[in-house]
């Protein structure tokens, strides 16, 4: 029986038997029962887990000693788990929160991992998505209870799981538009088929992709179960690995169409950067010179770049620092931002998120999946606020005094935040098609408001423009 001594213990997983995650004082901690734990030291003893731990695709892991355990506040005594430390990714985001190509890019490490395992007599037990978080924009494999030893059964047992968690919800997106984000908020397991072949109606016949994976079976799944395995006394072992690299490299191949067939972004964001007509050229330089000398003296470790539409100032503060996350509510300009930065920027983590109805937390008495507040409040040491505010107040409407107190919370230390005059053409805009008077919001009345939650550094007044930057300190 394991006595835990520490109040500071937080379970933060359930649903497998073989074993639950623990949270404490900033570290990971898996419990596993005595046959998964005999398993999984045998795995991490392998080569293939140390070639996987060095590239980064699982994290690094260790099995604790009853003198770590009696550090941390646990009393094994005659205990039936063995306990592991899982190196702790700073930041992780849920599959909610995934434009359609981190989805994509979660699915093929996946597959990369079951082909690579299966080669050192290895498999996967499960496929879910949420069993893969990002650092940066770089996938990784968490769920190493998953981790199992090559069955001889002819085919890949969570591929129903792996087709509901990731194919499916893409293929929703290819030929419905509907994104993949919002199948996996409302539904913790997936899309099933016969909900997509619903959502497809006869379209769902109209593509050999469709076909594959919807329409078939979702016709399948009306008629009684095969029993043809009933009778199978043997599989010969050779033959089974071959069906079964022969099913994941079909998935491979899935993939391959379904990337082919992503929308390309259309959004009516996504050209802000480059049609901009509120700036000069030479008043946008001034401002990316002033941003970038501001990051450079708070000296973060990470940047919040919040409403960072295509990544233009997520770019600039990833070479400034070591980790950069990038909220954006729009999906097209979120994917345009994670495409921008996925090759020579992974340092940034792009995140679907609208701020003015930000993801709360999921999960068994909500403590699975922690709220965005929670994630990223005391982990941010500068918050970027940059042509935002004025979308906050008139399309959310959350009060100015609301929207710089949340800026306080969410950063250590400090802030740059942009104002934009009420007369400025894209603030007059949106108050005029929402017919809303926002004349009283002037440079006096904003710096006072910031006063209550900040102090100002330095501020800087954009040529050419009614706009002015504010680099600023949380007041405590």
């Amino acid at each position: 029986m394991v006595q835990v001594l520490s109040l500071n213990l937080q379970q933060i997983s359930f649903h497998d038997p073989e074993g639950n995650v623990f949270e404490i004082g900033g570290r990971l901690l898996r419990k596993v029962s005595l046959q998964a734990a005999s398993r999984l030291l045998k795995f991490l003893s392998s080569q293939i887990a140390t070639n996987l731990i060095e590239e980064k695709l699982i994290p690094a892991t260790r099995a604790l000693s009853a003198d770590d355990l009696s550090a941390i506040g646990i009393d094994i005594g005659a205990s039936d788990y063995v306990w592991f430390e899982h190196e702790k990714i700073k930041f992780v985001s849920y599959p909610y929160e995934w434009i359609p190509e981190m989805l994509l890019a979660a699915a093929e490490l996946t597959l990369l991992l079951v082909k690579r395992l299966n080669v050192e007599g290895w498999d996967l037990k499960d496929a879910s998505a949420n069993n893969v978080v990002f650092d940066g924009s770089r996938p990784v494999f968490i769920d190493l209870c998953s981790i199992i030893e090559r069955g001889s059964e002819p085919y890949w047992w969570p591929k129903g799981q792996f087709e509901r968690h990731f194919i499916l919800p893409l293929i929703a997106y290819v030929f419905r538009g509907l994104p993949p984000n919002h199948i996996h908020l409302s539904n913790a397991d997936g899309l099933s088929p016969p909900a997509l072949s619903y959502m497809l109606g006869l379209k769902r016949w109209t593509s050999i992709l469709s076909i594959k994976h919807c329409a078939l079976p979702a016709l399948l799944q009306t008629t009684k179960r095969s029993k043809r395995q009933q009778g199978l006394s043997y599989i010969d072992p050779t033959a089974s690995a071959v069906a079964k690299r022969l099913q994941v490299e079909s998935l491979v191949r899935t993939l391959t169409c379904i990337k082919r067939k992503l929308p390309k972004p259309t959004s009516a964001w996504h050209g802000y950067t480059s049609e901009r007509a509120h700036y000069s050229p030479k008043s946008l330089n001034e401002k990316r010179e002033t941003v970038e000398r501001w990051i450079k003296a708070s000296t973060p470790t990470t940047v919040l770049d919040l409403g960072a539409n295509t990544g233009e100032f997520t770019i600039l503060a990833s070479k400034l620092t070591t980790r950069v996350l990038a909220f954006e509510k729009d999906l097209d300009a979120a994917r345009l931002a994670y495409l921008n930065t996925v090759d020579d920027y992974a340092n940034s983590h792009v995140i679907l998120q609208d701020l003015g109805n930000p993801t709360p937390a999921m999960g068994w008495r909500h403590t699975e999946k922690k709220s965005i507040n929670q994630r990223i409040s005391g982990e941010v040491d500068c918050v970027l606020a940059l042509a935002l505010i004025h979308h906050w107040l008139v399309s959310a409407c959350i009060p100015l005094g609301e929207i710089l107190s949340q800026l306080a919370q969410w950063t250590k230390r400090f802030a740059i935040i942009e104002y934009i005059s009420p007369t400025d053409p894209m603030f007059d805009l949106i108050c005029t098609q929402r017919k809303i008077d926002f004349s009283w919001l002037d440079l006096t009345q904003f710096r006072h408001q910031l006063g209550l939650y900040f102090s100002v550094i330095e501020e800087f007044q954009i040529k050419d423009s009614q706009r002015t930057l504010f680099y600023c300190e949380r007041s405590e």
